[in-house]
């Protein structure tokens, strides 16, 4: 019965033992797991011991080879075993993973750091101006798009140069007609009285003549300025001795004398004419003094003196006139459709028509 009793004993130690054995297994198999095998690799390469084959045995077997190398290093029973090196049976490096293995781990997580660092940086880093920092993008994010900044164009210096003078306007002179001479002596000429005063174009003598002053047409009776034409033109000849000029035709259809009238050296036609009271009329064939007149009538036009001062009227793109004729009209006038083609003439203006010798049809369209 003891001796059934020691068996027991001895079983229960064997377990014990074989689960301690297991459970220090176990321990080193997951350090081997953390430490990526290194020690594990070491321990394989290491030369086994005995406690090595005590492990391996049967339990029955491990007991007696445990006591016998015991007995064999002067060991007592239930100290722990020691390798050649001094150290605990299943422990390495002193408990715990080498020094070298930390070391070369910790070297490998600082170069994978450092090669982030720099991944990070050369896929963040963009052009920038000097003085801006430089945002690093940390891994997994997308940096912001960076403004672009457009250069301002430098001002271009100011140069210190003096503007030059302007030159001084000088108004042209404007050309007065020439009223003095009076007539030419080789001219066909008349003296006369005048006995009354019609209009501003128009008079009579005490010799019983009527009188047409050519080159020139006052506004008809009516029309504005009319009677202001007929003042000027008494105020100047009323009741005086005057010298007629006759042109190549000396009477019209009417049988009224065609002449040029003078006041001593005067030409009383021309001054109508240059206080703006007159358009000229061109009275073929009779133009001796057309020019004189004509020009009379652009300086009264420029200084907006008489009829040249009225308001307006509506323009048209195109006036009709007839060759030899003496007045235009509006296109839509029944006297310019009444005008053959052959004799048509077309105006772009109504200063054209004026200027050539042409008068208002002021009886009908009023152009």
């Amino acid at each position: 019965m003891g001796r059934n009793a020691g068996k027991s004993e001895r079983a229960q130690r064997a377990r014990k033992s074989e689960r301690l054995k297991q459970a220090k297994k176990e321990r080193r198999t997951r350090r081997q797991e953390k430490s990526g095998g290194s020690r594990g690799a070491k321990r394989d390469a290491r030369p086994r011991s005995e406690s090595d084959d005590a492990d391996a045995a049967p339990p029955k077997t491990r007991a007696k080879t445990k006591k016998n190398a015991n007995t064999r290093t002067g060991k007592n029973r239930g100290v722990a075993t020691r390798d050649a090196r001094g150290r605990p049976p299943g422990r390495e490096g002193g408990g715990g993973p080498p020094t070298t293995t930390i070391a070369a781990i910790i070297g490998i997580v600082v170069l994978l750091g450092l090669a982030g660092l720099a991944v990070a940086v050369g896929s963040g880093e963009q052009t920038k101006p000097a003085g801006e920092p430089i945002v690093i993008a940390s891994r997994g994010t997308t940096p912001d798009p960076i403004p672009t900044v457009e250069p301002r164009p430098e001002p271009e210096p100011e140069l210190d140069v003096e503007p030059e003078p302007e030159p001084d306007v000088v108004e042209p002179e404007r050309p007065e007609p020439a009223n003095g001479g009076g007539p030419d002596p080789s001219a066909n000429t008349v003296v006369v009285r005048v006995a009354s005063i019609t209009d501003g174009d128009t008079f009579k003598t005490t010799d019983g003549r009527k009188i047409r002053m050519i080159g020139m047409n006052t506004p008809e009776r009516g029309r504005p300025l009319y009677g202001e034409a007929g003042e000027l033109l008494g105020s100047i000849i009323g009741e005086q001795e005057v010298t007629l000029e006759f042109d190549i035709e000396e009477t019209d259809r009417y049988k009224r004398s065609l002449c040029y009238v003078w006041k001593g050296s005067e030409l009383v036609n021309e001054t109508i004419v240059r206080k703006g009271m007159a358009f000229i009329y061109v009275w073929e064939p009779n133009t001796k003094h057309q020019e004189r007149l004509l020009a009379a009538q652009k300086l009264a036009r420029a200084d907006g003196l008489g009829l040249w001062a009225l308001p307006p009227r509506t323009p048209e793109e195109v006036y009709i006139g007839a060759k030899g004729g003496h007045h235009f009209h509006r296109p839509d006038c029944a006297d310019a459709k009444k005008i053959s083609k052959s004799r048509v003439i077309r105006f772009r203006s109504r200063d054209e028509a004026l200027d050539q010798g042409f008068n208002p049809d002021d009886r009908k369209c009023e152009p």
